[in-house]
């Protein structure tokens, strides 16, 4: 018999357009043995919620904590960090803010960290001294829907489309697997022309599509494209980003290659976040080819058993257009998919939730108070205000910032005179 616990699960409510968001949110309150309620970090700030009714507390990877973040209100940060009880946080996107998030980490008092970082660089990522007290466990980014197993989708022979696919251009600073996400949909869609097959490719923001617009694309596709997930780059600082949108803005008609050999040859690959999507989850569950850039794929996915690999230089297309044409062999594929991946219970959130579910359980009864002073809050979020503004106007670089006020934040005051001190000196020439 489980001890139920009260669990508040703090989220974004912004998020939840997002179908993998939404089920990972909910997926809490079907799943798990305790009882657990929710709550929208922004409505949570006006709310008369008192957090010390809760057994525990977890923080969403929706709900950022950092304060170079779009962040969760401050009389919320307050109430976390005050809470006597263990904390848990979730965070995705962990290639970028790292030493912001880390030092949140420090200051909130969190207990146990679920990171979606592969475990043989998760404490290179988190190399900071306090994650020595920090329980740290692995999870997907998402997990299997169910339900979509359930739905009823066109064969594969009678699908519109033969190859669909959505990304964004994403930053620079994701190094190569950032870039790939760009690439594969702007290289299959040149390619696809010479080889006759109708596609529904697009990298443009307006192009993107959500909840059950998404869902009918996957559906009505005969395969989709992808790439891991992730980044091949940490930016720990913010730095790199900075840097790069100064030099950017100094020479627009840089090209990716020229930023990747100035900023990031020499980080490529050292630390690298890649694991498979939920988008695979999805595409397996609705009986859909995958055709994806070969990877490890947090070693769930398997080439030419559940999807079809695509060389990087698109060098075996008409090997994947005879797959695409050979509804027998593409079937074989699809149907792996189906049966290993989408039906197995290894890849549902039930079973993640009866992991988290042992790791609360555990920490409600060896908890130890991690509770700090509301004024350390209040001074690690103006330095970060202070370093933004210090670089938005050009007088120095985050790095410069950062090493600058960790000999001077002693008081919320020291800051501010920072500040004015170096602005007007910025002013005076």
């Amino acid at each position: 018999m489980v001890n139920k616990k009260n669990v508040l699960l703090l989220y974004r409510d912004s998020w939840m357009h997002v179908n993998a968001v939404r089920e990972h949110v909910f997926g809490f309150c079907r799943f798990s043995s305790h009882k657990v309620t929710t709550m929208d970090v922004v409505k949570a700030r006006w709310s008369g919620m008192d957090f010390t009714r809760f057994d525990c507390i977890v923080i969403h990877f929706s709900a950022s904590i950092g304060t170079k973040q779009v962040s969760t209100p401050q009389r919320v940060l307050r109430k976390i960090a005050t809470f006597n009880g263990p904390k848990i946080l979730f965070l995705q996107d962990e290639h970028r803010w790292v030493d912001d998030t880390a030092e949140a980490v420090k200051l909130l008092g969190i207990n146990v960290l679920f990171s979606v970082a592969n475990e043989d660089v998760i404490r290179k990522i988190y190399h900071h001294p306090w994650f020595d007290n920090v329980r740290l466990e692995h999870t997907l980014t998402g997990f299997v829907d169910r339900t979509l197993c359930e739905r009823d989708v066109p064969p594969f022979s009678t699908r519109p489309i033969d190859v669909s696919y959505r990304a964004r251009k994403e930053s620079v600073c994701l190094g190569k697997l950032g870039w790939e996400k760009h690439q594969i949909g702007k290289r299959f869609k040149e390619d696809a022309a010479a080889f006759g097959l109708a596609v529904d490719i697009s990298n443009r923001e307006e192009d993107r599509v959500y909840g059950e617009g998404w869902i009918s694309l996957v559906s009505n596709s005969k395969a989709v494209l992808g790439v891991e997930s992730g980044s091949s780059v940490c930016d720990f600082n913010d730095s790199l980003r900075l840097n790069i949108e100064q030099y950017t803005r100094d020479h627009p008609e840089a090209s990716y290659a020229v930023l990747h050999d100035k900023f990031l040859k020499k980080l490529e690959g050292s630390i690298a976040i890649h694991v498979v999507s939920p988008r695979y989850f999805e595409a397996a569950a609705l009986r859909t080819l995958m055709i994806l850039y070969p990877g490890t794929y947090s070693n769930i996915l398997k080439p030419w058993r559940h999807y079809v690999p695509l060389e990087r230089d698109h060098s075996n297309m008409d090997k994947i257009v005879a797959v695409l044409r050979d509804a027998d062999r593409a079937n074989e594929i699809i149907d792996n998919a189906f049966h290993e991946i989408a039906m197995s219970d290894s890849y549902t959130q039930r079973e993640f939730i009866r992991a988290f579910d042992k790791v609360v359980g555990e920490e409600v009864v060896a908890a130890t108070p991690r509770n700090v002073s509301w004024g350390q809050i209040r001074l690690w979020k103006a330095r970060g205000a202070v370093v933004a503004t210090l670089v938005r106007v050009g007088i120095m670089g985050a790095q410069k910032a950062n090493a600058l006020l960790s000999r001077h934040d002693n008081s919320l005051g020291g800051l501010i005179g920072i500040m004015k001190q170096r602005i007007l000196l910025f002013l005076q020439g």
